[in-house]
């Protein structure tokens, strides 16, 4: 499974977003903070049981700093499986290759970023990648 969210970041105030094709389904607000949270939006619906596992983020960024938390949720609760990314004017990355979650069928996952300070207008791109077995 794979999202994403990006390039700009607009001066909306929001904090909260969730990944384009990891639980949003707005193609006209593709930014990293939409301000969608893993309880407005629909989720990604699981056809099958299996574990989620083996979180991948990659960013690209130009803001000068901050703090975002990559948070996986299922049917709008979260989960243990997250990472935190530092962004500055450069590229990272973050993992979480440890957690894991059983996901029944029908379950609606999603992928929520969360910044731990206000965010300013800008340049973040993300891609996720989530693994189900």
């Amino acid at each position: 499974m794979t999202g994403f969210c990006g390039p700009s970041i607009p001066s909306n105030g929001y904090t909260t977003g969730v990944l384009l094709g990891l639980g949003s389904q707005d193609p006209t607000n593709p930014s990293c903070f939409n301000g969608y949270t893993a309880s407005n939006v629909v989720g990604v619906p699981m056809p099958s049981s299996g574990t989620l596992k083996n979180l991948t983020v990659a960013a690209l960024s130009t803001l000068s700093s901050g703090s975002i938390q990559i948070i996986v949720t299922v049917n709008s609760v979260e989960t243990r499986m997250s990472c935190y990314l530092s962004v500055g004017p450069s590229m990272g990355s973050c993992t979480d290759n440890f957690d894991t979650y059983q996901v029944q069928p029908g379950d609606r996952v999603a992928v929520q970023v969360t910044a731990f300070n206000a965010i300013n207008p800008g340049s973040l791109s993300m891609q996720v990648s989530l693994e189900k077995q």
